[in-house]
């Protein structure tokens, strides 16, 4: 699977293209194909370095805090969500910048309302700027 990341802290010319294994789900996870991740002032922090040096699998560190997708495989125990689902997520220890990520049910909503869907490319930027009510104001999902 293509991502985005690092392996040394710097400006955006340490960013590069990484062929990744796509992730499972574990127990009370989603795996989530992304159409958009937000960008804000955290992943820049994360890339100079502020939040400490590479130290993902293989040295590696793929920013994004938040993204909104479809979900494409559900974890054991997960309910409330169907593969499919529209969705917007929370990932507090980033990922984002990849085809496919996956999220703790805690922190995933879904884009299915009352009055249709949700705008994803509007709903990416929602979970880290609103992370209170993101995660305080419903009951979770699983």
């Amino acid at each position: 699977m293509r991502a985005v990341g690092f392996r040394v802290n710097g400006g955006v010319e340490v960013l590069e293209e990484l062929d990744l294994p796509e992730p499972v789900p574990a127990a009370g996870q989603v795996a989530v194909r992304v159409a958009f991740a937000g960008v804000n002032f955290a992943e820049i922090q994360h890339r100079r370095g502020e939040f400490g040096t590479p130290d993902g699998p293989g040295g590696v560190d793929v920013p994004g805090l938040e993204v909104a997708g479809a979900v494409v495989a559900l974890g054991a125990g997960v309910s409330g969500l169907e593969v499919g689902e529209p969705i917007a997520a929370y990932l507090p220890a980033f990922g984002g910048y990849a085809e496919v990520v996956t999220a703790d049910t805690r922190f995933v909503r879904s884009l299915r309302t009352g009055a249709g869907e949700a705008d994803p490319a509007e709903a990416a930027g929602l979970p880290c700027v609103s992370r209170r009510p993101l995660v305080c104001s419903r009951t979770p999902v699983g």
